[in-house]
C-alpha cells in the first residue's frame, strides 16, 4: 500500500480537529498510520466516535459529491458498528469544514480515484457522498 500522508496533512488536522472536540465535547486522539481511521474520539476515556479526516484544496461547492475509498468506508464502518459508535467523515475545504455520519444512508458507488499522481493504485472502487449531506462545523 502506498502512503502519501505528509507533515502538512497532519498540520491541517491539528488546526481542524479542535472544532470536532468542541462540538461534541470530546477528546480527539490521533491513531497510528494504516489504522482504519485517523481519530478516536473519547469522553471520560470512553470511545464515543471514530473519525476520518480529509483536507481539500477546493471550496465545498467545487464538486457535487465527496469521494472516499470504498475499502476505507467499509473498514471504518465494520469497527464502528462492532463497537456501537458513530463513524464520522470530517472534511475541511478551503471555505468550510463539515462532517457526516458514515452509514446513515447507503452511498452511491463507482470506480474512481486520483489521476494527478500517475499511480495506478489510486484507481479503486469508491463511494460518493452528496455535498449537501455534510453538516457545517
Amino acid at each position: 500500500m502506498t502512503i502519501y500522508e505528509t507533515s502538512s496533512d497532519i498540520d491541517n488536522e491539528v488546526r481542524a480537529i479542535p472544532k470536532i472536540e468542541a462540538k461534541f465535547n470530546c477528546r480527539a486522539q490521533r491513531l497510528k498510520k494504516l489504522s482504519n481511521c485517523d481519530y478516536a474520539f473519547t469522553r471520560d476515556n470512553v470511545l464515543v466516535a471514530m473519525g476520518e479526516f480529509k483536507k481539500r484544496s477546493v471550496s465545498k461547492s467545487a464538486y457535487k459529491s465527496y469521494m472516499l475509498s470504498a475499502s476505507k468506508y467499509a473498514n471504518i464502518l465494520v469497527i464502528a458498528k462492532a463497537l456501537d459508535v458513530p463513524a464520522l467523515l470530517i472534511v475541511e475545504w478551503t471555505d468550510e469544514t463539515g462532517y457526516l455520519t458514515l452509514g446513515s444512508k447507503a452511498p452511491k458507488a463507482g470506480v474512481g480515484g486520483r489521476k494527478d499522481r500517475g499511480d495506478v493504485s489510486d484507481t479503486e472502487i469508491v463511494v460518493y457522498f452528496p455535498i449537501e449531506d455534510f453538516i457545517k462545523l
